[in-house]
């Protein structure tokens, strides 16, 4: 069976020469590597929209049903897990992980990612930026419940860009502790949410393409 997500093949040959020049923000070229965030998120569905006014960027994450269930949900039935926090990887879209309507067609609605990270102090005082590789749709960044940022897209996923792919400035924004990370995308058609792992650099060297 083939692997999905970072250990799988590459789609094209342009996405060869992406990650080659997203190696140039990790490896001292332009950038240096701060931390990779997790491949596995917590991650909510949010059919009805309802997540900015619940809190979802801030709130405590409870994966108490999730961990309790996890093991009874198959890629077919996780279009009816309930409306409770659950796991997702970020290197394989959404739809791939089971996240779909209840008639098995594509999910739409907003959903949500959420990750912690710890940062020292020499790593929040750089020119930091946090870079998503891979994202299909319009979305919000909020770091420790701030929004901070909103990713414009176009409806029609293939109308877009290739790259698909998203880099926040993060100076100021992150601090010596503890940071929550939570993304808000909505999806209004196919492809959902993170398809490649993001990952937080600081910029050393002004990039030739800005």
């Amino acid at each position: 069976m083939a692997a999905w997500g970072e250990k799988g093949p590459t789609w094209w040959p342009g996405e060869v020469r992406q990650y080659a020049r997203l190696d140039s923000l990790t490896n001292g070229t332009k950038g240096r590597l701060i931390v990779r965030l997790p491949v596995e998120w917590a991650f909510h569905r949010d059919k009805q929209r309802l997540g900015v006014d619940r809190q979802y960027a801030s709130q405590a994450v409870d994966l108490t049903f999730f961990n309790a269930n996890k093991d009874r949900y198959t890629l077919r039935s996780l279009k009816d897990y309930p409306d409770q926090w659950e796991m997702l990887r970020t290197d394989l879209y959404a739809q791939a992980q089971g996240v779909r309507d209840s008639d098995r067609q594509s999910y739409t609605g907003d959903m949500w990612y959420r990750t912690d990270m710890e940062l020292t102090v020499d790593q929040v005082q750089g020119k930091t930026h946090l870079m998503f590789p891979g994202l299909f749709n319009e979305s919000w960044l909020y770091i420790n419940g701030e929004e901070v940022a909103k990713c414009e897209r176009k409806k029609l996923w293939w109308l877009n860009d290739y790259a698909f792919e998203w880099d926040v400035d993060l100076m100021g924004k992150l601090k010596t502790g503890k940071n929550s990370i939570a993304l808000r995308l909505n999806c209004e058609h196919h492809f959902c949410g993170l398809f490649r792992r993001p990952f937080i650099y600081e910029e050393t060297y002004r990039r030739s393409w800005d």
